[in-house]
């Protein structure tokens, strides 16, 4: 699995039919392609990992429930892996558009700009998803040892634990770890609790994982979107050009037909010179004629 050190290959589906030259857009969307298809794997994953968790807060047998913890682990491990290899693949995916030249291929930046925000939107919700299955398995384990230790607790003077006892206890069981919070007439509970101790520190240290990995995206993003300005100002430049050309042509419409109609009026007024010169020439040479 790819790590934080270096560039992650992602993998690139086999070119469909023929033996034609793949282009960098066929290219581009070839791993558009194959990083949804990671997050979908990540998304599938977080399922299972539910599903899990529902197990674990269902189960009563010691063994069993070591079993289900070595499998909950597992699941996060692959989860945390398979994120890093999506961000590595965003990350060289954006730095491969930043060197693309702005002027010469504006519509291709537009178009890997738009599946880039989309892929880092669909990763980023597929995070919080996973974060959010973690975040409500550790409050359901610790509610949990809360009720195991009021319903089968007994405090060292005898009496029943009250709520507050309880809510102390599993704070010390299972933030601090600190076994001789526990009382000896509850190890079957201890045993169990100690199982969901565990659970809740590999979960802890997944979520500096998870946290390191938002911070990231966070700056991706980022940088995406001062891309994205750029691009628009550009845009927007283009679409002032447009306006401002079509304004012109349409003034030089108007001069055009201003112009004609005043050629118009002048050969108009040419002729009727012409006429008022001729005519009384002509009749007069042709009278004159007669006489």
């Amino acid at each position: 699995e790819g790590g934080d050190g270096g560039d992650v290959a992602v993998p690139i589906p086999p070119e469909a039919g023929g033996g034609g030259q793949r282009s960098e857009l066929d290219d581009f969307f070839a791993t558009v392609h194959a990083l949804e298809g990671m997050i979908g794997e990540v998304e599938s994953m977080t399922d299972q990992l539910r599903a899990k968790h529902n197990e674990a807060l269902l189960n009563t047998d010691v063994e069993q429930g070591k079993a289900i913890s070595a499998e909950l682990e597992r699941l996060m491990g692959a989860i945390l892996a398979k994120s890093t290899e999506i961000k590595q693949g965003l990350k060289v995916m954006e730095s491969e558009t930043k060197m693309l030249p702005q002027q010469n291929k504006p519509a291709e930046i537009r178009i890997r700009q738009n599946q880039q925000q989309q892929l880092n939107s669909k990763f980023v919700s597929a995070m919080k998803a996973y974060q959010a299955a973690s975040e409500q398995y550790t409050q359901k384990c610790k509610d949990q040892v809360k009720r195991r230790i009021k319903t089968r607790g007994i405090a060292k003077d005898g009496r029943p634990v009250t709520d507050e006892e309880a809510e102390k206890i599993a704070t010390q069981l299972l933030e601090e770890g600190r076994e001789d919070a526990i009382f000896q007439q509850a190890q079957d509970v201890l045993v169990q609790v100690q199982e969901n101790h565990r659970d809740i520190l590999r979960i802890e240290a997944s979520m500096r994982e998870l946290h390191q990995i938002f911070a990231e995206m966070a700056v991706l993003v980022e940088e995406q979107g001062e891309l994205m300005d750029d691009i628009l100002a550009n845009v927007s430049k283009s679409v002032d050009y447009v306006q401002k050309g079509r304004e012109e042509l349409r003034q030089a419409k108007v001069y055009a037909k201003k112009s004609r109609k005043k050629m118009c009026c002048l050969i108009l007024c040419l002729i009727i010179l012409l006429a008022v010169i001729f005519i009384p020439m002509y009749f007069s040479g042709l009278f004159g004629g007669k006489k």
